[in-house]
Parts: C-alpha cells; sequence; structure tokens
C-alpha cells in the first residue's frame, strides 16, 4: 500500500496568518451583521404596512358591501369592563415579569383612557353596525367573553376617560420619559402625542370572531410581525381599528364644557421649543362613517407621520 506523504515544499498556515484570517472575518461581520439587522427591520415594518393597508381596505370592502362596520370586533379593556388591558409600565424593551397584554409603544404612541360610554353614544355605534363586542382577555391578550354595547360600556378611547355614562369627559394625563405623570395633560402644552387624529376617537380591535372573518371578507385576522417579533413582551397582536370621532362624543364634550364648540382647530408642533418648528392643524369634530383607520398592536399607522411625537400648542 502506497502511503501519502507530505511533500518537503507543502506548508501549514501558520499562526500569525490564522489570527489574521480570523481578524479579517471579524471585521467583515461586524460590517455585515449591522446591515442584516436593518434588513430585517425594514422588512417587519413592511410586512405590518401590507398587513395594516390590507386590513383596511377590506374593512372598507365590507362597509361598502354591507353598510356597515363589522360588529364582534376586540373591546380593548378587560374582561371587567371596568379597566384597560395590563401594558408595559416602563420604556425598556422588555417588561418586569411576564408579558403583558399590550405594547408600551401602542400606550406611548396613543395615551388611552378608559372611557363609559353615554346612550347617544351607543346609539351612533349601533347605527354603525358595533352592537357586540369582545372584551379582551388581560390573561394572554385575546378576545374573552362577548358583551352587548350598552349605556356605560367602558371602552378604550385615544386621549380621553370618563368615569361613568353620566360624567364630563375629561383628558388623559400622560406621562414623560421618565415615567412621571404628575402635571402633564394632552391640552397642557408639555405632552407628546404619536397621533394627534387619533384624538377623541375608540379603537376596537380585529379578531377571529368579527364579521370581517365570519362573512368572508378575509380568511383569518392578520397579526403584526412586530407583535410576534416580541410576544414575551405583549401578547396582543391583532390590528386595531380607530373608529371614527363620534358626533355624540363632541356634544357630550361640548355639554361638558371640555371643547367650546362642535369644531376646533388643534394645532400641533414637533418640538415646542423652536419657532421654526414643523407644525400642522388637526380640526376636532365629527367624522362620518367611512373615516375610520386602521393601526398596529404597536401603535403605528399606515400611512405613517414623519414623526413618532407633535406637541400640542393651542386650541383648546
Amino acid at each position: 500500500m502506497q502511503a501519502f506523504r507530505k511533500s518537503r515544499g507543502q506548508s501549514g498556515f501558520t499562526l500569525m496568518e490564522l489570527l489574521i484570517v480570523i481578524a479579517v472575518l471579524g471585521l467583515l461581520l461586524g460590517m455585515l451583521i449591522p446591515r442584516l439587522a436593518g434588513v430585517t427591520d425594514d422588512t417587519v415594518d413592511t410586512v405590518c404596512d401590507t398587513n395594516n393597508k390590507g386590513v383596511r381596505y377590506f374593512t372598507q370592502m365590507y362597509q361598502n358591501k354591507y353598510g356597515s362596520l363589522p360588529n364582534g370586533l376586540t373591546n380593548l379593556v378587560n374582561d371587567d369592563g371596568a379597566s384597560l388591558p395590563e401594558m408595559e409600565d416602563t420604556f425598556a424593551d422588555s417588561p418586569d415579569g411576564d408579558a403583558e397584554a399590550m405594547a408600551w409603544e401602542f400606550w406611548s404612541r396613543n395615551w388611552p383612557g378608559l372611557y363609559a360610554l353615554n346612550a347617544d353614544e351607543v346609539s351612533e355605534l349601533r347605527e354603525m353596525g358595533i352592537t357586540q363586542v369582545y372584551n379582551l382577555n388581560d390573561v394572554d391578550g385575546r378576545p374573552m367573553n362577548r358583551a352587548n354595547l350598552a349605556e356605560g360600556t367602558g371602552v378604550m378611547m385615544m386621549g380621553m376617560e370618563a368615569a361613568d355614562a353620566t360624567s364630563a369627559p375629561s383628558w388623559v394625563n400622560s406621562v414623560d420619559e421618565n415615567g412621571d405623570d404628575s402635571g402633564l395633560s394632552v391640552v397642557s402644552g408639555d405632552v407628546a402625542l404619536g397621533n394627534p387624529h387619533f384624538l377623541g376617537r375608540i379603537m376596537l380591535a380585529v379578531n377571529e370572531n368579527c364579521d370581517l372573518i365570519k362573512k368572508g371578507m378575509i380568511q383569518a385576522s392578520a397579526l403584526c410581525p412586530g407583535a410576534v417579533l416580541h410576544e414575551e413582551n405583549f401578547t396582543h397582536k391583532e390590528y386595531i381599528l380607530v373608529m371614527p370621532r363620534l358626533e355624540a362624543t363632541i356634544d357630550r364634550l361640548v355639554d361638558g364644557a371640555v371643547i367650546a364648540s362642535e369644531s376646533v382647530d388643534l394645532v400641533f408642533v414637533e418640538d415646542p421649543t423652536d419657532t421654526d418648528s414643523k407644525q400642522f392643524e388637526v380640526t376636532f369634530e365629527a367624522q362620518e362613517s367611512w373615516a375610520f383607520d386602521m393601526t398596529c398592536p404597536e401603535g403605528h399607522k399606515w400611512p405613517d407621520f414623519d414623526e413618532d411625537s407633535w406637541f400640542y400648542d393651542s386650541g383648546l
């Protein structure tokens, strides 16, 4: 048998050569990994925008076909109907302990409040097709018990709260970047708002039991890819329908002297400390039934704003 022998001129890598190769590979990986991470983030955002846009489109198709909004949506309050679901109480990437029902990002972009409907608001929602809801299960972020809309039903309202059906609504106190909620409110001029267009509007989420799926407009409720990736932080993953601002809500605000008239212009600025800062104006008034929006469970609207935060400037 012929033995294989190493030729005299053949040699292996030296230790120095191996170290150089390892260093070069490390440098290349250091350049590549951030790019791959960016692609992943972009992909998640693209899928989320596509889902967001798609659910909104099919909701519009449902409304065109049936003349109403889909019934049986998720009411984003706890099973008792008297409290909001637990959300992360920190700006950190992960909450203390187990996952909460909803994302801190959603909370910080919208500042929701628990709002008890009065009889006129219930009647207007019924005219839009919303007669029953599924209250959210705070344990795993899924809808649990079905409830009929009635006077006093608690719903999630953006930027506003009302203790009962007869009390005047009030603006929700927000928190600053350090979690301090002392003295901050939507109308004080020193609170950031992710989406001023959502102020005074109810949020209800798509779920597997809603008419959008039962009547075959879509096969399943789309899940937000960002929520799926961060399910160790929060559990609610379905897209959220932002209801039109109700005429009955505007009447209630006027009667309670919360706003001066049925149509108020609110001015928001990007940076309240800069006189040349970008600004835009929102007309705070009742909306038609077709004027709904859609947002993901992390609080991203499609199409999104240029800035995450805007500051109330004047108007109320």
